[in-house]
């Protein structure tokens, strides 16, 4: 390869952003600060909403995990960048569908209560649907 071969080459790569940081910045867009108060309940931008989890080592729900819905699919985002991957079956219920790690779910009223691992999320009742 050339040395002007190579140096286009970085001008083209300096001009555009590295695809993982675009999917690393992407959930944090649908954040929102006027999450509405009541456990459980999302707070809606697009696809994504805003719910509350309890990850490993901590002892409260706070809302800062988000929570996708494609078709059968769920995906609960973690704010480390991590994130679980859950699927409704046929008579409803949820089943992780993916990890080593199986999912222990239980409905506490209007919300869902998911734990996998050492995490635990609270989803709405209607996320299941």
């Amino acid at each position: 390869m050339t040395s002007a071969a190579a140096g286009g080459n970085q001008a083209a790569m300096s001009r555009s952003p590295p695809k993982t940081l675009l999917f690393l910045l992407a959930p944090l867009a649908a954040c929102d600060d006027d999450a509405a108060s009541e456990p459980g309940s999302p707070v809606s931008r697009d696809d994504l909403s805003r719910i509350e989890c309890r990850l490993s080592n901590e002892t409260s729900f706070e809302r800062f995990c988000l929570i996708e819905r494609r078709g059968d699919t769920i995906t609960l985002f973690k704010p480390d960048g991590g994130f679980r991957r859950l699927r409704r079956e046929e008579a409803g219920s949820l089943v992780a569908a993916d990890g080593a790690d199986p999912a222990r779910v239980s409905s506490q009223g209007a919300t869902i209560l998911v734990q996998i691992g050492g995490d635990a999320f609270l989803l709405p009742a209607q996320a299941a649907r």
